[in-house]
């Protein structure tokens, strides 16, 4: 949100983000992949794909590459510059909600 702000730090955490934002999308794939893994190699009691934590980190991780897909066109696009915070702001409220649902599968 600072970003968005006409103030001297508002350029300074847009390329704060723009350095983090690789990273953190890197990151929720990575976690995305491993999950998945993780079911499928150490919990044979769970069907991978049928939960409600799969579905919700599988939107999340689209909606990440939305948001990614997004931010290649923020410097040239108003409707990106609108869309990209609403998209990664969902993600962000459904990892949020994911915390939750995996707590449901831990036995």
């Amino acid at each position: 949100m600072r970003s968005r702000r006409g103030t001297p730090s508002a350029a300074r955490a847009r390329v704060r983000h723009r350095a983090l934002g690789p990273w953190v999308y890197t990151l929720v794939l990575v976690s995305w992949a491993g999950g998945l893994t993780t079911v499928v190699r150490l919990r044979s009691d769970l069907d991978p794909a049928a939960s409600g934590h799969f579905a919700v980190g599988t939107a999340i991780a689209l909606l990440f590459t939305l948001a990614a897909w997004l931010s290649r066109r923020v410097p040239t696009r108003d409707w990106a510059r609108r869309l990209h915070p609403l998209v990664a702001g969902a993600a962000l409220v459904l990892s949020g909600v994911q915390v939750f649902l995996g707590l449901q599968i831990l036995k």
